[in-house]
């Protein structure tokens, strides 16, 4: 009999636990990674892009938004934070409980029986409060990515200008380096026909290994911003990207309120921060809520062993006696108050970063203003330097040497123009939107 029991108990709750179950789908392994990464057929053919003509940085830029792989897996904690909002959403499932009482002595004693259905009313306050939270928590994740989105593009588009600058004084260094090896053979040649002495080979060598040096520093920045674009792009590393010449440069000045107050208002990272906060107030809510005694309501039946059977109503709760959810609210306070002095050193942080690139940014044109006053004359110079070496007037050494006078001004004018151009994109990170709109 006992056993019958027993038997007449477990089997409808296996019966019931199998029906509840869910069945999901198995798990994709990950995939290794290819000893290859992707090829310009292939992202073309992703994005749809004609790779025939050389891309400018805002193409650069936007293509980095949509191949960018850590921009990628960023995204999938947007469908993490949605699955909250989903679960914060649904209801909670009544809960139900049984069990069973074997007499194990006295005469006519029946097994008792006792049951009970119950539902937690609390569960039911606290969905709307955890439901914004997991909303705010949906919008302060979308803010994030949409600051990752922006840096990335603003990195593709820095490293296009970034490769034309420095190719262009890749040229220019190569061209340094070729003049500095001309007038080292020329002066080779008069010392070992017994024209120059073997001192001034000194001056020579040293000018030509420094040229060298100079050439090599170049090759290697030129292909490591080449190697960041292919990585921002998430393009094999062997792959040559085809970028246009950098623009010309502007000399037009920015407003400092203008840049804060733009900042301040668009900065997706700043209104990611707000969202954070919403979504810390209704954890706040949510605590306060706590330090009510909300019940959980239900109702049982019961059969005791001498065969009286029982029906009635239950409810449960805490009692807000020494706790009350004190520590719940005391922290969510807390958290208050960090978020808020978080939120207001970032836009100080913010002001301090603009007005630091504002101030590189002028110092850097006006260097750059004075290099192009020096370089006018020696323009001229060479030129008439040229054509009196051509006429016989003046020894070939002596265009060579104002060359390459003319070529150290020019490499540092290219470098300057550069300097502009990351301080710019500095500055246009800072406010977070393009400054075009600022001029």
């Amino acid at each position: 009999m006992t056993k019958n029991h027993i038997i007449s108990f477990i089997t409808p709750v296996f019966i019931l636990l199998t029906a509840c179950a869910t069945s999901t789908d198995s798990r994709v392994p990950l995939a290794s990674v290819d000893v290859r990464g992707m090829s310009l057929e292939q992202l073309a053919e992703a994005q749809s892009i004609e790779f025939t003509q050389p891309l400018t940085p805002t193409e650069l830029g936007g293509i980095a938004v949509r191949s960018n792989p850590d921009l990628n897996a960023l995204r999938a904690s947007e469908k993490v934070a949605e699955a909250q909002v989903f679960a914060a959403g649904l209801y909670p499932d009544p809960a139900f409980s049984a069990g069973l009482d074997f007499p194990t002595s006295g005469a006519g004693a029946v097994t008792a029986i006792a049951g009970g259905l119950s539902y937690d009313f609390a569960a039911i306050a606290r969905r709307p409060i955890a439901l914004r939270a997991a909303r705010a928590n949906v919008e302060s994740v979308r803010m994030d990515i949409a600051w990752a989105e922006w840096l990335t593009a603003e990195r593709a588009s820095l490293l296009t200008e970034r490769i034309g600058y420095l190719s262009r004084i890749k040229s220019q260094t190569a061209r340094f380096l070729s003049l500095a090896d001309e007038e080292l053979q020329s002066v080779l040649d008069a010392v070992s026909r017994g024209d120059l002495s073997a001192s001034e080979l000194d001056a020579r060598r040293i000018a030509a290994t420094d040229a060298a040096d100079r050439d090599r520093t170049a090759e290697l920045q030129l292909r490591s911003a080449q190697l960041d674009l292919n990585r921002t792009l998430g393009l094999d590393p062997f792959e040559v990207l085809n970028v246009t010449t950098p623009a010309p440069l502007s000399d037009d000045p920015f407003d400092f309120t203008e840049l804060v107050t733009s900042a301040l208002m668009y900065r997706a990272d700043l209104a990611g921060m707000r969202a954070n906060y919403a979504a810390a107030g209704a954890a706040g809510q949510a605590a306060r809520l706590n330090a009510f005694p909300l019940p959980s309501l239900g109702i049982n039946a019961a059969r005791d062993t001498g065969s009286v059977k029982t029906l009635g109503p239950s409810i449960s709760f805490v009692l807000p006696i020494w706790n009350r959810g004190r520590g719940d609210i005391r922290s969510a306070l807390a958290t208050d108050e960090q978020l808020q002095a978080e939120y207001i050193a970032h836009q100080e942080t913010i002001r301090a970063d603009i007005a630091s690139a504002l101030a590189a940014l002028e110092i850097t044109r006006k260097q750059r203003a004075d290099i192009l006053q020096q370089i006018k004359p020696l323009i001229l110079q060479t030129a008439s330097t040229q054509q009196a070496a051509e006429r016989g007037d003046i020894p070939e050494a002596s265009f060579n040497a104002a060359s390459m006078t003319l070529l150290d001004k020019q490499i540092t004018e290219t470098t300057l123009s550069l300097g502009i151009r990351e301080l710019e994109y500095a500055l246009e990170i800072s406010v977070g939107r393009p400054l075009e709109r600022q001029r």
